[in-house]
């Protein structure tokens, strides 16, 4: 039993159709920088969101018969470096 995706023309065979995908990125970086035992070092924190597209076409005639999208978004997650003194 070949499967089906739901779209906007009800179950279809799979096979009839051509699946694509997309990332959108949409993220700020900000840098801020403080003093550290006495060195100057760099915070960089993310802000926004990232969308991931999902579309099936028909492989017949290039019509778009579903899509989703999804998104993950980003509340101020710290990527700043981090070191530490050995010895």
């Amino acid at each position: 039993m070949e499967p089906v995706v739901y779209t906007k023309n009800g179950n279809v065979l799979a096979s009839t159709l051509v699946y694509s995908t997309e990332w959108e990125d949409h993220i700020e970086h900000e840098v801020t920088l403080s003093f550290k035992d006495e060195q100057l070092v760099p915070t960089v924190t993310k802000h926004g969101y990232l969308l991931f597209k999902e579309r099936y076409h028909d492989a017949e005639t290039g019509e778009l018969v579903k899509e989703s999208l999804h998104a993950y978004q980003f509340k101020g997650l710290d990527i700043s470096p981090t070191a530490e003194q050995i010895g």
